[in-house]
């Protein structure tokens, strides 16, 4: 399941009673590419959210805390290729 980076214990037990078995946490980075903000204490999401609360490392570590012990994996999500917008050239359509 593709889901949030801010996962309560409770939602978890809620979810895991549905059948969850991973959780790919996403929505956490300010843009694709920047999936670790490096010395912020804490950032937006790129993404539109109703929810507006500023993201922190702690909260993220939270969230996978609760996940393992429920015994759910835990997978944040992270883009090693390309979005499939590829030019000719191979390059990412917005990168020029």
């Amino acid at each position: 399941m593709s889901g949030s980076y801010n996962v309560s214990s409770e939602e978890v037990l809620k979810m895991k009673e549905l059948g969850l078995k991973w959780h790919e946490i996403c929505s956490h980075f300010p843009a694709f590419g920047n999936y670790h903000p490096e010395n912020l204490l804490n950032w937006r999401s790129g993404h539109k959210r109703k929810d507006e609360t500023p993201i922190t490392v702690d909260m993220i570590e939270r969230t996978i805390k609760n996940l393992k012990e429920a015994g759910v994996g835990a997978f944040p999500y992270i883009q090693v290729t390309g979005d499939g917008k590829e030019n000719k050239q191979g390059y990412a359509a917005d990168a020029g």
